[in-house]
């Protein structure tokens, strides 16, 4: 049940940083409009792929399984450069509020290692 409490408190901070810091969740929506524009320049190959060739046979069934594994591996590269994204800036919000706080508890500016 502990863990539920960490969890929840968790969610509640992340809500939290991304109400006060809109740029935290521009790589999430952007990360959805890319997903889907590629997911649609894939489907349309594989569309033209199976009503021309065919799924019946060899070569169609092998085409279709190189452009879905093409696929998986767009949205996979897409979800992973975005989610870097969003860590850079996170890190980069943690580190702000890390030196504001320093800042206030010192009166001076700190240094925060990058």
């Amino acid at each position: 049940m502990q863990s539920f409490s960490r969890g929840w408190s968790f969610l509640k901070e992340a809500w939290t940083m991304a109400f006060k810091d809109n740029d935290l969740i521009k790589p999430t929506i952007y990360s959805l409009f890319v997903g889907f524009f590629i997911s649609i320049v894939f489907l349309l190959p594989m569309a033209g792929v199976g009503f021309l060739v065919g799924t019946g046979n060899l070569t169609g069934q092998v085409l279709l399984v190189i452009l879905g594994a093409l696929l998986v591996f767009a949205q996979y590269a897409t979800g992973y450069i975005f989610s870097a994204m969003t860590i850079y800036l996170i890190c980069d919000a943690l580190c702000r509020l890390k030196t504001t706080a320093s800042q206030d508890t010192h009166g001076a500016t700190a240094h925060v290692p990058s």
